[in-house]
């Protein structure tokens, strides 16, 4: 069932092209939040848990059943990726990172 290089190149890419299309097309549908969005307001917010965990828990369990290595690498590079993205998602929204601001902030919000 080896397949020649050549071959083998313009599968791949051939399936990979159709897999982003496919992803493209559905981009609405595969947000996983969608459902909280509809069933409690467009100002639901993805929060830690469940959405987080669980995408991460299934990209660790995809990744371990290509090899082990495969699910360390993830582990590695989602850790790295969320915390730059939460740093990111600071920045953007001017979040500070002391607990005493929240409580501050909460405080003045019910007077």
């Amino acid at each position: 069932m080896c397949k020649r290089t050549v071959v083998s190149f313009l599968l791949s890419s051939s399936l990979s092209i159709l897999i982003y299309s496919a992803l493209e097309i559905s981009k609405a549908k595969l947000a996983l939040n969608n459902l909280e969005n509809i069933m409690f307001g467009m100002g639901f917010e993805a929060s830690f848990f469940p959405e987080v965990l669980s995408c991460f828990g299934l990209a660790l369990y995809t990744a371990y059943q290509v090899h082990p290595v495969s699910c360390a690498s993830c582990l590695v590079f989602s850790l790295v990726g969320l915390y730059f993205i939460n740093n990111l998602s600071r920045k953007i929204h001017h979040m500070s990172e002391s607990p005493d601001a929240t409580k501050e902030l909460k405080r003045r919000m019910k007077t």
